[in-house]
C-alpha cells in the first residue's frame, strides 16, 4: 500500500512536499532521497510528541523541517507545497472538509494530493471485529455517521464528493488489498487493545463475567480467520490520487 502511494504522489527531484499526520515519519523519510537537496519534506503532525519521536527516528537533515500543524489549518502559504501526502490520517480529521480544503489551498496549481485511508469497517474485520461484537452485546453505543474513526472515508463516491467541493479534478482511486496476520488470538487481543482506546476504556468499566463473555464473542468472530499460523485478518485501503485545478 505504501509503495503504490508513493508510485501515485509521483515526487520529483527539487519539489517541496507536505506530509500531513506524519507520525513517524514513515513516508517523509522515504521521499528525502528522492527530492534530493534542492528540494523540502515538511513532516507535520499535531503531537509535538509524535514529531519529537519522528525525529529522534530519522534525524536532522538540510531538506528536512518538523512543524507541530493542524492539518485543518496548517498555516502555510497558499501554493507553497508542489505535493502533499497522507497515510491513514486524513480520515481522523474533525472538519474532513476543512482538511481537504486545506490541502488544495497549500498546494500549487497543478499540484498533487495523494493519501491513503481505509475502506469499509465490513471490508476490514482485522479493525472491525471488535467494534462490531460490542455494538451487538450492547456494550458501546454507536458512532456518530461522520465522527472520526479509521472507516470515516471508506465510500469512494463520498472521498469524490468531498475533493470535487475542495477544488481538485477527478481523482484516481485504487483498491489495495491488505492482509493482517496475528501469530495468535492472544496476540490480536494485545496489538487490538493498543491500538483502540474504545477497547480499553469498555474493558475497565465491564465486570469480570461481562468480560468472558465478550471475549468469547470475538474468539468465535475470529474462527473465520485462524489458520496454522495463528489468525490472518484481511482488509482494504483506498489509495487516492487528486491534482489541484
Amino acid at each position: 500500500m505504501t509503495e503504490r502511494l508513493l508510485e501515485l504522489l509521483d515526487a520529483r527531484p527539487g519539489e517541496r512536499i507536505l506530509e500531513l499526520g506524519a507520525g513517524l515519519g514513515e513516508i517523509g523519510e522515504l521521499l528525502l532521497p528522492i527530492v534530493g537537496d534542492r528540494g523540502e519534506i515538511v513532516l507535520t503532525d499535531n503531537s509535538p510528541g509524535m514529531l519529537q519521536a519522528a525525529e529522534e527516528r530519522i534525524g536532522r537533515a538540510e531538506n528536512l523541517t518538523f512543524a507541530v500543524a493542524n492539518a485543518e489549518s496548517t498555516d502555510f502559504d497558499d501554493g507553497s507545497f508542489d505535493r502533499v501526502v497522507a497515510r491513514f490520517a486524513l480520515m481522523l480529521v474533525p472538519d474532513v472538509s476543512a482538511g481537504f480544503a486545506e490541502a488544495c489551498r497549500v498546494l500549487r496549481p497543478g499540484g498533487r494530493l495523494a493519501f491513503a485511508v481505509w475502506a469499509t469497517a465490513p471490508e476490514n474485520p482485522w479493525g472491525s471485529t471488535i467494534g462490531r461484537t460490542m455494538l451487538q452485546l450492547g456494550l458501546a453505543e454507536p458512532s456518530e455517521p461522520d465522527a472520526p474513526g479509521p472507516f470515516r472515508l471508506g465510500d469512494p463516491d463520498r472521498l469524490r464528493s468531498l475533493l470535487a467541493a475542495s477544488g481538485f479534478g477527478q481523482p484516481r482511486l485504487e483498491s489495495v488489498e491488505v492482509e493482517m496476520r496475528y501469530a495468535s488470538p492472544a496476540q490480536y487481543w494485545e496489538v487490538t487493545r493498543d491500538l483502540s482506546s474504545m477497547l480499553r476504556a469498555a474493558l475497565e468499566r465491564l465486570t469480570k463475567p461481562e468480560r468472558e463473555r465478550f471475549e468469547r464473542a470475538v474468539a468465535e468472530a475470529l474462527e473465520p480467520y485462524a489458520n496454522a499460523g495463528g489468525v490472518s485478518l484481511p482488509g482494504r485501503a483506498w489509495v487516492v490520487r487528486a491534482d489541484r485545478t
